[in-house]
């Protein structure tokens, strides 16, 4: 009986390798740099260590273009034919997350550290031109809806963290950025498996749209500031509308590699 089964299972794993199938559902999994314009988050990191120069002893280190990156996720369907050079294509989603933690430290030990996060799902439609079911090149346009996020903590000689009222920056900052997609992508298939390289640029939909704390109890400001000694200074939180990091500098290049894998019982 068992030997009946690992035929069978044998035979249906082994069979689509010699169909001639086209198309069908796929799953995915890569990884992913999520590049981002780290302008306006630098001036917050300067702006700190200025504030700060005096008793400290490690400065906030700034970001860079390649700081975010990692796993991502798909589910999709897929057409290519096996041996004919024509037409090929693609629906995609994906689902990735990255983060990033920077520290400083001042003066007895006690710290700052910022947690940078990016959850992403995106949708993509590809289409392009494919040589004899091996080799593929495609356009790519889509859309990103991203849910960007800044925790910042103090930090204690113990290494502990508290997201409390010790310094009014503490706090869970959030916002949505949307994102339209435009790209392309290259590859080739080994029998059910696809093994994609994906390069594009977003083009942001929002303008001017802050990081806010939520749940924030302060007379300052709940919006991200972009200038820390202002936002010291600013003990009502008036300037906001021109202190704050808007979420369109969290979109950018995005370059992806991975592994898709069609599934053979379609």
């Amino acid at each position: 009986m068992k030997r009946a089964l690992l035929s069978s299972l044998a035979f249906l794993i082994i069979l689509p390798g010699f169909s001639q199938f086209s198309h069908g559902p796929i799953l995915g999994i890569g990884y992913g740099f999520n590049g981002f314009t780290p302008d306006s988050l630098n001036l917050f990191v300067q702006s700190y260590n200025t504030y700060y120069e005096v008793g400290m002893k490690d400065p906030l280190p700034e970001y860079n273009f390649s700081n975010m990156h990692g796993i991502n996720v798909s589910v999709g369907y897929r057409y290519m034919k096996r041996k004919k050079s024509s037409f090929s294509g693609l629906i995609l989603y994906q689902y990735g997350y990255s983060s990033n933690t920077k520290r400083s430290k001042i003066w007895s030990n006690l710290g700052n550290e910022l947690n940078l996060a990016f959850n992403t799902h995106e949708i993509l439609l590809e289409g392009g031109y494919q040589i004899k079911g091996f080799f593929y090149m495609h356009a790519l346009f889509g859309g990103i809806i991203r849910d960007v996020g800044i925790k910042s903590y103090t930090v204690y000689p113990d290494g502990s963290r508290s997201i409390g009222k010790e310094y009014d920056i503490n706090g869970y900052y959030s916002g949505i950025s949307t994102t339209i997609q435009v790209g392309g992508s290259l590859g080739f298939r080994v029998w059910h498996f696809f093994f994609p390289i994906r390069v594009h640029y977003g083009f942001p939909l929002t303008d001017g749209v802050p990081l806010v704390d939520y749940n924030a109890d302060r007379f300052r400001q709940h919006e991200f500031p972009k200038d820390y000694g202002v936002f010291v200074s600013d003990v009502n939180g008036t300037q906001f509308e021109t202190n704050n990091i808007p979420i369109e500098s969290f979109s950018g290049l995005r370059l992806q590699f991975g592994v898709e894998f069609m599934l053979p019982f379609f």
